[in-house]
């Protein structure tokens, strides 16, 4: 897991070494932590080639002073 937080970006990004091949389809956790990320303006990226794991990164804007991390 990897969080930088700068220039108005929050940045999150976790990784396994799983098998890889995760989708964004219907009942997907996946699709559940997009959803928020996407409605505070933010982006969700998942990288999951067939047997190389996983990786997902979320970037989410934040205002000057008002970066709280309670809920991340």
């Amino acid at each position: 897991m990897r969080a930088t937080c700068g220039d108005g970006i929050v940045e999150v990004e976790v990784a396994d070494d799983g098998v890889g091949g995760a989708t964004m389809g219907d009942g997907s956790g996946l699709t559940g932590l997009a959803q928020p990320i996407e409605a505070l303006g933010g982006s969700f990226q998942i990288d999951s080639a067939p047997g190389e794991g996983t990786k997902v990164r979320a970037t989410i804007p934040v205002a000057a002073g008002n970066a709280e991390t309670d809920s991340l």
